[in-house]
Formats: structure tokens, sequence, C-alpha cells
């Protein structure tokens, strides 16, 4: 996907020369680089000439303001896509490009990614994008502008407001994609580091003047009066935040609320039984490690109390063929809205199949064309009573009991070709690690990598999930598989010595997101790719492409820039 950089600048000599070294580090190639000069006069266009190797256009010449240099960029543009990154500003890594390229084919008119705010050469900010682009959030603030990659097309067609001197970019979002309709994705990649030292944050006062305009020019009366009552809200909601994060340093109040809504659910779930799996969370908030394994203890009892008549019950079991080994990932939102870690495991698993096996992406647009749940399941899950990732465990189980396959989740990282698993009865990740009371499973399966023919395992796993639903409206614990297969394990001798001859496979699964942020070198690299072929990451962790400090690639941006 070829993409077009573009550089505005007017007298730009003390700053220009950084940007051009950005975009000429990027390990992107396919690319072009435009750089459009209002006719400086201090020597930004000497060093325009001593870098014409990183450039592929450039002109210098009088201009009607920065949004008149901007349309004359996009006409002379060749991308499909349009990046502006001014004199000043930079891209926060050379991986940038790359990992926004790869939600490029997705085909959104605007990708916008993560901004670091600096002013007088201090970070003072980082920019995250809304999930959607609402007029409320306009009303705000706006989208990081250099963090966006725009089609080109879109930039034809609706070019910039030469008349505006700082907000025609503003203007283009509501005009775009929040008024007009065109699709938007924020992703998870930091993509620019922005210099807040510009006219437009010295202009405050112009700036303010120039958005009401266009308000009046884009929207009725009566939606526009409510820009004034967002703005007076929004200084509020900014001294409420600051309020929050001073607190956020004395207590840990995420983490207590976390331990307060579990125990809700143990309270819900078991009744008063629920007080000993309270005290042991209570218990694990001081640090007591004991508090972990009497929470576990009293709801593996709980649980075998209330459902072991459930286990090897006969049951009817509706069983499927597809022609093909099914390779199950779930992404709800669909494959397009996947973020980073979950786009790079995907294309990663496609490289890693072999000819038996196809890949199956879940999501909630296609599930039911594989397999049919009980109405009160679904209803659950509308209602809110259990979360997307609760719903994923009992679909994961509906599918491998009718079909088999492999169920992998979608941050698993592969690093050579999937075993051929046609005739394994069961298969997951099973380490040497049983004493290790930090899970139920004490490492025993992997919930996140399991497959093979269907067997009794999945059967029983579906059949609890289906009465545990029946009765109750919440999760009793966030890994209830595991409790379920914990109780399968305890009460069935054929799904016992089913998982006891499972050999140990992929003992190493959690070892390469451990060294994610270590600085990359070729013997780590290669000591990671023979520890295992399967690892498992994850999309909510912070991982960096290069070290903040050594300014080197990571783990993690080898992984990126492999892709």
């Amino acid at each position: 996907m070829k993409i077009s950089v573009i550089t505005v600048s007017y007298n730009a000599v003390d700053v220009i020369e950084r940007t051009i070294q950005s975009v000429a580090r990027q390990r992107y190639d396919d690319y072009e680089y435009i750089i459009i000069d209002g006719n400086s006069n201090d020597g930004t266009v000497d060093v325009i000439k001593r870098n014409t190797d990183n450039i592929t256009k450039w002109m210098s010449e009088p201009d009607c303001g920065i949004y008149n240099a901007m349309n004359k960029a996009v006409r002379m543009a060749c991308g499909e896509y349009c990046i502006f990154m001014n004199a000043g500003d930079m891209f926060a890594t050379p991986l940038a490009m790359k990992a926004a390229s790869l939600f490029l084919d997705d085909d959104f008119d605007v990708v916008t990614g993560r901004e670091i705010s600096t002013k007088s050469g201090k970070v003072i900010g980082y920019v995250v994008p809304p999930t959607e682009a609402t007029l409320s959030h306009f009303y705000k603030t706006s989208i990081s502008h250099q963090s966006s990659f725009i089609k080109r097309s879109l930039l034809l067609e609706c070019p910039y407001d030469e008349d505006l001197r700082l907000v025609s970019d503003w203007k283009f979002w509501l005009k775009t994609i929040v008024l007009g309709g065109k699709s938007y994705r924020s992703i998870d990649v930091d993509i620019s580091i922005f210099n807040h030292d510009g006219a437009t944050f010295n202009s405050y006062g112009l700036g303010k003047k120039e958005r009401l305009q266009v308000l009046e020019e884009l929207l009725p009366v009566a939606v526009r009066m409510g820009y004034d009552r967002t703005v007076a809200t929004n200084m509020v909601a900014k001294l409420w935040l600051r309020i929050q994060s001073k607190m956020k340093k004395i207590i840990k109040t995420a983490e207590i609320m976390k331990k307060m809504k579990t125990a809700g659910g143990y309270f819900n779930v078991m009744g008063i039984d629920g007080i000993v799996p309270v005290i042991g969370q209570l218990l694990c908030l001081f640090g007591i490690r004991c508090g972990k394994i009497m929470t576990q203890n009293s709801i593996a009892r709980y649980m075998s109390r209330k459902y072991h008549g459930y286990i090897d019950k006969a049951s009817e079991i509706e069983k499927g063929g597809l022609g093909f080994y099914p390779i199950w990932v779930c992404w709800w939102q669909g494959e397009q809205m996947m973020p980073l870690v979950p786009k790079l495991c995907l294309k990663q698993l496609k490289k890693n199949v072999n000819n038996s096996q196809r890949i199956v992406v879940l999501s909630e647009k296609n599930y039911r064309d594989y397999v049919d749940l009980p109405s009160y399941v679904i209803e659950k899950l509308n209602k809110g009573k259990i979360s997307i990732t609760n719903f994923s465990d009992v679909l994961r189980y509906a599918l491998l009991t009718k079909y088999g396959g492999l169920w992998i989740d979608s941050t698993c990282y592969t690093t050579a070709n999937l075993p051929d698993l046609n005739n394994i009865p069961y298969y997951t990740s099973k380490q040497r690690k049983h004493d290790d009371a930090t899970y139920i499973s004490r490492y025993r399966w992997a919930s996140y990598l399991m497959g093979g023919m269907s067997n009794q395992i999945f059967v029983n796993e579906r059949n609890l999930f289906f009465e545990y639903l029946e009765k109750e409206n919440r999760f009793v614990d966030y890994l209830l598989l595991d409790y379920f297969l914990n109780l399968i394990y305890s009460q069935s001798g054929t799904c016992r010595e089913m998982m006891d001859k499972c050999p140990y496979y992929n003992e190493n699964i959690l070892e390469m997101a451990s060294k994610l942020n270590d600085a990359y070198n070729d013997t780590l690299w290669n000591t990671i790719l023979s520890m295992d072929t399967i690892h498992k990451l994850s999309w909510k962790l912070r991982y960096d492409m290069y070290d903040k400090n050594t300014g080197g690639m990571t783990v993690f941006g080898k992984i990126v820039d492999l892709a």
C-alpha cells in the first residue's frame, strides 16, 4: 500500500531536518516523500537540497498559507493514503509506518494512531484517538492530524478550506468522518511526535473564533448551542481528571474496585459460601499467597458440589463436517477491528497453517454460521449478564464439540508451521509446573490453545457451561472454564486419562511475552525461536518497538519489522 508522506514548511531551518531524517529512517519501503516549502528565506531550502536523496518531490514557492500548501501536495501525491508530517514533527519510531500499514488494507477512509505531544522539547501528553468519531468528541477536542493516514481520494474530494488559518483540519474531520459518513479507524500504534510550539497553539483566540465559524457553517443552530455547554463541561471534566490522577497515586483505586466487583460475583453465585473466596481475595490484596489457594479451593468445592452430576452425562451431540481441519480464531468485532498484536498474530498464523488446515475467524456477524447456542446464553450476552470473553468460552467448546479442530487465541504468535493435528485426540499447552498455584489449571492445560478431535472433554465442558448459564446470571470467576476443566479432570476417568496422556506441548509458550520489551539481538531471537513454535502474547499490555533509553529495536519491534 503506497503512502505519501507530506511535509509543509516555512522558515523551519531549525526543525525540518529532524522531520526529514525521521521519514528517511522508516523501515517501510512503499512510500514517497513530498516537501512543499513556502519560499523560505532562512536556510530551510538549503537543508532540503542537502537531503534530496531522501526526498521524492519538493518545491519552494510562495503560497497562501499552510492549507494551500497541503492541498498542493495532495494534488502532487501518488499514494493511496497521505500523512502530513509537517516541519518539526516526527514519526514516533522507524516502525511507525510499517505497523500502520497492517491496518491500511482494511480500506478505512481515515486511520488514526497515537500521538506523543511535546513542547519546548519536553513530553507534555499522550493522545489516544477515540474509538468512534463523534460530534461530542470534536466539540471538546480533535484527533491527531499528524498521526492520521487519510485516503488521497478523500482529500481530493474534500480539500482543506484555505480561508481558515488554523482549524481547517478540524473542519475536514467534521465534514468527512463525523457528518459525512466516511469510515474511521483508531489504531493502537504510536505514529507521531507532535511539536506544540507551532502557530495553532500560540493563537488560541483565533482558533476558537474559527471553530465557531465552522460550526455556524456546518451545523443547525439547535445543535450548535451545545458547543458552549460542552466546552464549559469539558473544563470541569479536565479538573476532575486531574483530581482522580492525584488520588490514584495515593490509593490503588482500580485494583480495589476490581476486587469488589469480583467479590460481588462470588456472593451472587455462591450465596453465603462466597464469604471464603472474598476473604481469599482480601488476603491477595495484601500479598498473602494463601489467599489465592483459599479462593481456588472454595470455588472448586462449590462447583463440584453443584455440577458434578453433569459430568459424562449422556447427551445428544450434533456433529458437523467442514471438509478441512478448522483453526478457530475469534475477534468479536471482526478481523478489520483487531488491534496491533492480534493483527500481527493472525498474519503470522496465515503463513503457518498446513494444507489440511483452514483458519476460521469468528465474529459477532458469523459465529451462527457454525453453531447454534441456547437462546438463554445469547440473551445473557445481549443483556450484559456475561461478557464477550465469557461468551467466547462457551462458543469455543460448542465448536470443538461439533467439529473438533484447534482453538487458538488471537494473541498467539506462531514461528513455525502448526503440527498436523488430524489424528490427535487432544492437544493443548501443557507445562511441568503443576505445583504453581497461580491458576486452578496448575498449567495442566491452556484454554487459549486447545483442540483435537471432538471428544468427551469438550462435550463435558460444553454441557457444564449450558447447565451453568441456565441457572446463573454471571460467571463466578473470570476463569470459570478452568474450574470446569478441573472438575472434569477430577470426576471423569476417561477425560483424566486423555489429559494425562497429552504430551508436554508448548511448555515455553509464555517466554516470548516476557522478552518483548528486551533489546533485540540475533542470539536472543534465536533462543526464543528455539524454545517453542507458539507464543502467547497479550493485546492489553504495552509493548515498545524501540527502547526509550537506548533507542535500539526491541524484540517486539523485530516482530513488527518481520510483518
